[in-house]
């Protein structure tokens, strides 16, 4: 076992082996539970793009009470498939062309719709897809970038660079560059209407998932995923991943800019967004706050 895991981690940086260290902990833990409920659902895809609640979601999906009430295991296929652990493609390029483990949710997966469509699939499949407000994915990723982020791959180092000697409302322009180029605001843009495709697919906002009501929005993503957890275990489960829990104590709304959990509040975009700032993004985006929803 220790031969096996040595020969995963070799080559590695530091951070990529504490990554891979922590994924291997928690599918060791997982081995040790005994699922009460084993879903006929092969796979579950959670879908996103980045700053919209990913790890999250997926340190959710990979906590034991996830697979006792599935027998779904968490599977990162960034990290068992991806050279160096990073799938650096752009968001409408990232393409599966392998059948993902049995049995697994795979989370995180950014990607747009046509790609996840084109993925080989099991005869029984869910598919999930959180979406959030563009403007405030734009901010969570610049503080992140410059502040907080593992400098994984070029993009990171490059744009903290940039970032640190820049006015932040020029570091805004930048990050809408990078997205729009990245293809993060097509892959939300295609995902509008997946909601109506079929009974496998759904859209969930992560401002209702880390919202008020959050325990009510998790406990319908957890339904459409035929995960049957009960209710006093689905509280324990939200509020053991809550903010406050997760950042050490501190409230939603209070900042630690170099924290990866910086504040915790949906619509903190505008204040950060001078005129300049939302005028350009309006350009490059076109309508996708309105038909996002967000436009209020």
């Amino acid at each position: 076992m220790l031969k096996k895991i040595r020969t995963k981690l070799t080559g590695l940086s530091v951070t990529k082996v504490r990554r891979k260290l922590k994924y291997i902990a928690m599918q060791s833990r997982a081995k040790l539970v005994r699922p009460s409920y084993r879903t006929p659902v092969g796979n579950v895809y959670h879908c996103t793009v980045h700053k919209s609640g990913s790890q999250w979601i997926r340190n959710i999906m990979q906590d034991y009470r996830v697979y006792k009430y599935s027998g779904l295991r968490a599977f990162h296929y960034e990290t068992e498939m991806m050279p160096n652990g990073i799938d650096t493609r752009k968001l409408t390029e990232r393409s599966l062309p392998e059948l993902m483990p049995a049995d697994s949710v795979i989370s995180p997966i950014y990607t747009d719709l046509e790609q996840y469509l084109a993925y080989p699939k099991r005869d029984e499949y869910r598919g999930f897809f959180v979406m959030r407000d563009p403007r405030d994915v734009i901010v969570s990723w610049y503080f992140s970038a410059r502040f907080s982020h593992v400098p994984m791959g070029p993009d990171i180092p490059e744009a903290r660079k940039v970032l640190a000697d820049a006015p932040i409302s020029e570091g805004l322009r930048y990050v809408i560059d990078y997205f729009n180029d990245f293809g993060l605001f097509a892959a939300q843009r295609s995902w509008l209407n997946a909601d109506n495709l079929s009974d496998n697919e759904r859209v969930f906002k992560y401002e209702d998932l880390n919202g008020p009501d959050g325990v009510e929005h998790f406990r319908e993503l957890f339904s459409h995923c035929d995960i049957r957890l009960p209710d006093n275990v689905l509280r324990e489960l939200v509020a053991d991943h809550s903010f406050e829990k997760l950042s050490g104590g501190r409230q939603k709304g209070e900042e630690n800019k170099k924290d990866h959990l910086r504040k915790g509040v949906a619509g903190d975009w505008k204040n950060h967004f001078d005129d300049e700032a939302l005028a350009y993004f309006n350009n490059v985006a076109g309508d996708l706050v309105e038909l996002l929803g967000y436009a209020s």
